[in-house]
């Protein structure tokens, strides 16, 4: 019998539903063993960091309400993954300094 993947929790923390729902499709897509938790703004990601077992972090760093670079400090433990639809290459370097 084979043994079934564990499941990867990933939190995807992205203001905006339609790239939220592009995700989802692209990972259904590759039939993963995925558990996508979401987040559309800083306040629900700190709470979903702080109350479950997340393996991976996808990070937009233009949230609606906060620049994403602001939660990278407060995400410990975890890889962080960051997307946006655009950037400079200080923004990109700043980033990679962070870590």
């Amino acid at each position: 019998m084979e043994k079934k993947p564990e499941e990867i929790r990933v939190l995807l923390i992205e203001d905006d539903i339609g790239d939220r729902l592009a995700f989802h499709r692209q990972v259904e897509k590759q039939s993963l063993n995925y558990q996508i938790l979401e987040a559309s703004n800083w306040q629900d990601a700190l709470t979903i960091l702080q109350t479950e077992k997340t393996d991976m972090v996808l990070l937009d760093l233009n949230l609606g309400d906060i620049d994403g670079r602001h939660l990278l400090d407060k995400i410990k433990g975890v890889p962080v993954i960051v997307v946006t639809g655009g950037t400079s290459n200080q923004t990109a370097a700043e980033i990679i300094q962070i870590g």
